[in-house]
């Protein structure tokens, strides 16, 4: 069973999944407009099938070329050639 994954061709530049299971899968993308997108990779809408953005983290002020979850998947940790290292919380609505 895959899950329907999100079309990144456009905007992602690095990606990371969270999770061990489909019921808790998370992603994550960096995107080439300075955001760390998080999506829903476990409910495709109902209109198309896609998976849908839950939040977008905004702070860097150039593209997300890096992104780690720590190892619970509460925290995102992410880096900018604006040369920063962000540390996201993620809510609960967002695992």
């Amino acid at each position: 069973m895959r899950p329907n994954l999100p079309s990144l061709s456009k905007n992602r530049y690095s990606a990371r999944f969270h999770g061990r299971t489909r019921s808790n899968l998370v992603l994550a993308s960096g995107t080439v407009f300075n955001q760390v997108l998080i999506w829903d990779a476990t409910s495709p809408n109902e209109h198309d099938g896609e998976s849908v953005v839950r939040r977008r983290l905004i702070g860097h002020e150039g593209v997300i070329f890096g992104i780690r979850f720590n190892e619970e998947g509460k925290m995102i940790a992410s880096v900018s050639d604006d040369r920063t290292i962000r540390v996201w919380k993620l809510d609960e609505d967002d695992r």
